[in-house]
């Protein structure tokens, strides 16, 4: 059993998962609240808001790409990934407090300074998690170690959506005037983002290069990538499944303002639905080592599709079967918070397989172009709709506004999970494909064995 495949120490799973701490709290808050903050609070309208926001998330994909191809060919005598979590700490975190205090010098133009500064706050986040994103790869290739290290960064991560959905809400509730009450929370949650790349930084040990490690052309990379069937349906999978859950999290919050009119039930309704979603991810890790990770992972996403509808159909007086429908969605919510971010890692062997390199970042930078495109194209469709429906801020919304907020949450969130399900349905790298890949590469590195389809 070579250093690859052996079960990770508690210490290295522990800080890897409070490694995603600073992001999980910036990737709760981001959906939960910074639409609700442009539209109700900075005064800018729905569409405009999405269509800021989709400008600002298109040029954070292009550049997500090149910052893995940095990180894989970075030869930092601290190792490839960790003088990113390093340097990007300081910037990631007075970016994310600036976001939420609008200056009076753009007072009339707000939409300038959020498009300036969102901007560069994401390219800033992206030197942490594209890194970040590759270590789960190339820490372990162990199929079912990815799996219960995933699990300790979700344990952080919803840990962070149980407090970071409750908490920056309750602060904004303390102030009478919200655009100091959303200043103070955005630099109080700024306060707290830049501990976790820091502990990567010091705690987290990178392995030294192995075969097909060296320095790549990102031009030959994407070809390559782009030849990589499985990585794209696992992308597929991967898009469409945050993109929901991200238009899920934008709604939640309308919907229970406008449609249950239960505003004061807001923190009690998303806490309900992240500390479920915490409490069960030690029981879908079980899962995935008796049934495997995709099945897994259609059971979750089918649950939760089921409770979408059902929200859309919820009468508007329906306070505590709402409740109780958090409830089943904080379990489905944690099954699609597990197994994308586990399943995307196995490809990098089937890469290595076929070309004989190694590019976590590459692929980590990829799948954070989709995971940006997925929010920003989730809040740019809410935007539209919501303004096509004649979405009025703190006003008493119309029967169509109204029924906009319901399809938003339910059928279409809905779909955009089937999508995710009959992708990953065809997706092949299951235990035993990834054992043999794991074999076949371990033969390539120790025995100089030539390539074997």
């Amino acid at each position: 059993m070579n250093d690859q495949t052996k079960p990770l120490s508690f210490r290295t799973k522990f800080v890897f998962g409070f490694g995603d701490l600073g992001n999980a709290a910036a990737a709760t808050v981001i959906p939960l609240l910074f639409l609700f903050f442009l539209t109700d609070v900075a005064g800018i309208s729905p569409g405009k808001a999405g269509t800021i926001l989709l400008i600002c998330k298109i040029w954070d994909a292009l550049v997500d790409p090149y910052i893995g191809v940095i990180s894989d060919n970075s030869r930092h005598p601290m190792g490839r990934r960790r003088p990113f979590f390093l340097f990007a700490s300081v910037p990631f975190a007075v970016l994310f407090g600036l976001l939420w205090t609008i200056p009076s010098a753009f007072a009339a133009r707000p939409g300038t300074y959020i498009a300036m500064v969102y901007i560069a706050y994401t390219t800033a986040a992206s030197f942490i998690q594209i890194p970040y994103n590759s270590l789960t790869a190339q820490l372990t290739t162990h199929y079912h170690e990815r799996t219960a290290l995933t699990s300790y960064r979700m344990a952080f991560s919803i840990g962070a959506g149980i407090l970071f959905s409750v908490i920056p809400i309750e602060i904004v509730h303390a102030f009478e005037d919200q655009r100091q009450g959303f200043s103070i929370m955005g630099w109080s949650v700024a306060a707290i983002l830049i501990a976790s790349p820091l502990a990567l930084f010091y705690f987290i040990k990178e392995r030294p290069r192995e075969m097909g490690e060296e320095a790549i052309d990102w031009r030959r990379g994407i070809r390559i990538i782009m030849a990589n069937k499985p990585f794209w349906l696992a992308l597929i999978m991967f898009l469409f499944s945050w993109m929901a859950l991200d238009v899920l999290a934008a709604m939640l919050v309308y919907y229970i303002k406008y449609w249950l009119q239960k505003e004061s039930w807001i923190s009690l309704y998303l806490g309900t639905v992240f500390v479920t979603a915490a409490i069960f991810l030690p029981g879908w890790l079980a899962l995935s080592r008796r049934i495997g990770k995709k099945a897994s992972y259609l059971m979750g996403s089918t649950l939760l599709t089921l409770c979408l509808l059902v929200l859309y159909l919820l009468p508007g007086t329906a306070h505590l079967p709402a409740l109780l429908l958090c409830f089943l969605v904080g379990i489905g919510v944690s099954a699609i918070h597990v197994f994308p971010w586990s399943i995307i890692p196995d490809v990098v062997e089937y890469d290595e397989l076929k070309s004989g390199k190694r590019r976590e970042g590459l692929y980590s930078g990829f799948a954070s172009l989709l995971r940006q495109l997925s929010t920003s194209g989730a809040l740019f469709l809410v935007g539209m709709l919501l303004e096509q429906a004649g979405y009025q801020p703190n006003a008493a919304q119309t029967p169509e506004a109204l029924r906009m907020i319901r399809l938003l949450i339910g059928p279409v969130a809905a779909i955009m999970y089937l999508i995710s399900m009959a992708a990953i349905w065809f997706y092949p790298i299951d235990q035993v494909f990834h054992d043999r890949m794991n074999n076949l590469l371990a033969r390539k590195r120790t025995r100089h064995a030539p390539e074997t389809d």
